[in-house]
């Protein structure tokens, strides 16, 4: 192994994603020597954008609300006036039809009888007079929060479909760590309109305003733009390169092995400072010397949903309106259908094809993950045409990428784990963990983004105490 004479003064961002391009951001703008490593072959993580026949495609949908103010800033700074305002249109498919978000009274009437309302608004209010005292998991949270009868007409298939799991077998906490869940606000809606329709009062959405911020050439625009920058100060952005081992003394990390994918043996490179984005399991087999084998055995607790985006060119234009779909029904598996044509004009090649992007969650062994790529492409648009998004238009082309450990799982005992984990990465004092996977928590882009700001600013006082 070669030892590569890299100055120790080097701050290592592992990972250039979201977080991990926030952090080295930051810690550019306060003079700091720093050198990010991705091992793949173009920055932005989870929110890259890929070219396909002149499409310029996200992975899935990704977008910018409107806070946190130092994301905000951030965002144009890089941007400038390379970005559009978006004012985001949802609908949500349930019970073969696509209701809008939030709900207007005659949709609800169309996929609910009276007798089911009645039943849906008894069960609320038994939940509300005779409150579980217990609640032990994500099921007995949801059913006290919105009742028994609407979780199992509404919650209990697209948790199985999304998660892999049973709401009994997801802690209890999920309703609080995933912040995004859009099913939670469509169902908050849904009892607001329902209890001011029996009211007599007009119905108000607390929803907060649709309009987001998107770059005018893809999400991937943004972080080549903060990588841009980076370089630009004489920092380094490593890509195509594999963190092989984190070396460290005393809880002090002190060197990393890399290897550059195509063209180089293992280097050895000093560091005075860690900030990690990969996903907090990897991180911990990367640790040498390796961590005590307790800590090694919580990993099982700490599981990840994977991502399949199917894309397919639709031989067509308007579609459909909608940026996003999300389809909350169990014959199909495909979980949230995006609609490119509908974000920006600065992505599309022409003005006669569009790019839908069909997103499925899965396991490593469930047997979506198993198929080819063509059988996932054939299966993603015999689903489209089967819920109604495509009638007689032709799939002209298209291609499927695999996202591993994209999602964090709250299963009822991962809190102990992660809470233990995290106590023993606490003790390394030049270390900071950062990112949906790196922190195993289910944050939005935003929240991604704050914390790889916060998390150079926590990293930079720890070096100065040492």
């Amino acid at each position: 192994m070669n030892i590569k004479q890299s100055n120790s003064k080097h701050i290592y961002i592992l990972g250039a994603g979201p977080a991990g391009l926030a952090s080295a951001y930051t810690l550019t703008k306060q003079d700091e020597s720093v050198v990010v490593v991705d091992k793949d072959s173009q920055v932005g993580g989870l929110s890259k954008s890929i070219v396909y026949q002149g499409f310029i495609l996200d992975y899935g949908a990704h977008y910018l609300c409107t806070s946190p103010q130092p994301v905000l800033e951030l965002f144009n700074e890089i941007l400038g006036s390379n970005k559009v305002n978006i004012n985001t249109l949802i609908r949500v498919y349930w019970r073969k039809k696509f209701l809008s978000y939030p709900p207007k009274i005659h949709e609800l009437l169309s996929v609910l009888s009276w007798e089911e309302i009645i039943k849906v608004i008894s069960s609320y209010l038994q939940a509300k007079i005779y409150p579980n005292a217990s609640i032990e998991n994500y099921h007995e949270q949801l059913s006290s929060r919105f009742g028994k009868y609407l979780f199992e007409i509404f919650f209990k298939d697209y948790i199985e479909k999304v998660w892999g799991i049973s709401g009994k077998q997801i802690s209890a906490n999920a309703v609080a760590r995933v912040t995004t869940n859009l099913f939670e606000k469509y169902l908050n809606i849904f009892i607001q309109l329902i209890h001011n329709w029996f009211t007599s009062k007009s119905f108000t959405s607390n929803v907060s305003s649709n309009q987001v911020l998107y770059p005018k050439k893809g999400s991937g625009q943004f972080y080549k733009g903060i990588a841009h920058y980076i370089c630009s100060q004489n920092q380094q952005v490593l890509l195509d390169t594999e963190v092989v081992q984190v070396k460290h003394n005393s809880f002090l990390i002190n060197e990393l092995v890399l290897k550059n994918l195509h063209t180089g043996p293992e280097e050895a490179h000093k560091c005075r400072g860690v900030i990690s984005s990969i996903p907090i399991n990897l991180l911990l087999q990367k640790l040498s010397p390796s961590p005590p084998e307790r800590i090694l055995n919580l990993v099982k607790y700490l599981k990840f949903r994977n991502t399949i985006l199917a894309y397919l060119i639709i031989e067509g234009n308007q579609i459909f309106p909608e940026h996003s779909l999300y389809i909350n029904d169990k014959s199909v598996q495909v979980v949230r259908v995006t609609n490119f044509a509908n974000w920006s004009p600065d992505i599309l090649p022409n003005c006669y094809q569009t790019p839908l992007c069909c997103e499925y969650w899965c396991d490593f062994n469930e047997s979506i993950w198993q198929l080819s790529d063509q059988e996932i492409l054939v299966q993603a648009e015999q689903e489209l045409r089967e819920i109604g998004l495509l009638a007689q238009q032709t799939v002209s082309s298209g291609f499927v990428v695999r996202l591993a450990r994209t999602h964090p799982i709250y299963t009822v005992n991962y809190q102990t784990a992660l809470l233990e984990i995290q106590d023993y990465l606490k003790q390394f004092q030049n270390l900071q963990i950062v990112g949906r996977g790196g922190s195993f928590s289910y944050f939005d882009q935003d929240m991604v983004l704050l914390m790889g700001m916060s998390s150079a600013k926590d990293l930079l006082n720890s070096l100065k105490a040492l």
